[in-house]
């Protein structure tokens, strides 16, 4: 396999995918918050935040790896920052 993403670590590939792996948990999230209108917009936008993050942290790596984390962390705080809004929610 060759190309730009072939020289990207196996364990850089996976630390991207493991950040995204929290949002299969979403279903759960949704069905725990049900229709309360003040935060159903932030419940709709959290997985196309998290997916858009990924892909970019992806894409930045082997040009901008400081980016790549930036994004990273910032997907961390996101999935901190919905599990709170839940949990003080509910």
């Amino acid at each position: 396999m060759s190309g730009k993403y072939s020289d990207m670590p196996l364990w850089a590939k996976l630390l991207i995918i493991a950040t995204a792996l929290p949002l299969l948990a979403y279903p759960r999230i949704f069905a725990k918050v049900g229709n309360s209108t003040d935060i159903n917009a932030l419940i709709v936008l959290y997985p196309a935040c998290v997916i858009v993050s990924a892909v970019c942290a992806w894409i930045c790596w082997p040009d901008r790896r400081e980016i790549s984390w930036i994004l990273i962390v910032l997907t961390l705080l996101t999935h901190a920052a919905m599990l709170y809004l839940i949990t003080s929610t509910c």
